[in-house]
């Protein structure tokens, strides 16, 4: 029987034949890079250290963690000049 948090499909399955039978091996899938929602290129702050603050790890700005620099910009000018 296999543990609890194996049985979700996070964790990727891979077949592997070992000399009496073929058995299940789970592994964590490796993490993405964060991209921009609208121009999907990589963000450049963000990162995966484990063990610091949430704060830490996306820049403390309107839209930090989604968009990019220069999109963030851009909606700013739009919204300003809808006004």
């Amino acid at each position: 029987m296999t543990f609890g948090k194996n049985k979700s499909k996070i964790r990727k399955r891979k077949y592997v034949k070992t000399a009496t039978r073929s058995k299940i091996v789970y592994f964590k899938t490796p993490k993405k890079l964060y991209s921009c929602i609208s121009c999907g290129s990589k963000l450049q702050a963000v990162s995966f250290v484990p063990g610091i603050a949430k704060n830490q790890k996306r820049p403390n700005r309107p839209f930090g963690g989604t968009l990019c620099y220069n999109c963030v910009r851009d909606s700013f000018k739009a919204k300003a000049r809808s006004i």
